[in-house]
């Protein structure tokens, strides 16, 4: 009676199928957990430069066009 149900318990493959998922939906979550944090690393230090970029060009923004040297006081050079 005890070999039978060694056997039967052996010969058993329902858990098997249950395991086999958990292994697939563990390694598919994985991938996709790896992936998102490549994308988002570099998705942030881009964005970041980007950003960077665009203040360096607003703090030397002149509105008025003056030449590096030229005092504020004057008139704007033209540009020709």
């Amino acid at each position: 009676m005890l070999l039978a149900r060694i056997r039967r318990f052996a010969a058993d493959e329902t858990g098997a199928v249950t395991v086999d998922w958990v292994v697939l939906t563990a390694a598919i979550v994985g991938m996709a957990f790896a992936v998102f944090t490549i994308i988002t690393r570099e998705t942030v230090t881009v964005g970041a430069s980007a950003v960077s970029n665009k203040l360096v060009d607003a703090a030397n923004y002149d509105p008025f066009n003056r030449a590096p040297n030229e005092p504020e006081g004057t008139e704007p050079t033209d540009p020709q």
